[in-house]
Formats: C-alpha cells, structure tokens, sequence
C-alpha cells in the first residue's frame, strides 16, 4: 500500500523449466479494493486474474530492497541495489 492507500503488487512467478524464479517483478496497480487483491494472490495466475491494464510495467529483481522483515515495506531503486556491508 503507498502513500495514497493504493494497492501493489509485484509479481515474480516461479518458472518450472528454470527451476528459478523470474529474474524480474511484473507490477500491478491494485487500486484500493483488497478484494481484488485477496483474487489477484489466490489465483494460480495473477496476470490471468487482474485487467491488462493493471499491468503497469517491470523491474528487475536486484532493484528492489525489502525491509528487514520482508513483509512491511520495499524499496525501488534507479539501479541496482547493493546492501551494505554488515
């Protein structure tokens, strides 16, 4: 959720021929109606379960930082994102 109470959501499906996950975050602009985004994260497929025009754009992996707790905020960053040394 931002600033404006605005829904997000950053997609990166697990790829079974790669046995990886994607290298990049697709993004999605929920809105404020969590009931889209509870059918968006219950769906096998979040691409199949939003409108097209909920997708807003990509970002690769390495450009954003999670919070400590990887579950309260995220980070985007211009570029590549580097953590400090601990």
């Amino acid at each position: 959720m931002d600033h404006e109470f605005e829904l997000w959501l950053f997609d990166s499906p697990f790829d079974e021929a790669a046995d990886d996950y994607a290298a990049g975050y697709a993004i999605y602009r929920i809105g404020t109606d969590t009931m889209d985004a509870k059918r968006a994260l219950q769906s096998p497929s979040v691409a199949d379960a939003l409108p097209v025009e909920a997708r807003v754009g990509a970002l690769p992996v390495e450009n954003v930082e999670f919070d400590a707790s990887h579950r309260h905020m995220l980070f985007v960053h211009d570029r590549r994102f580097v953590p400090p040394a601990r």
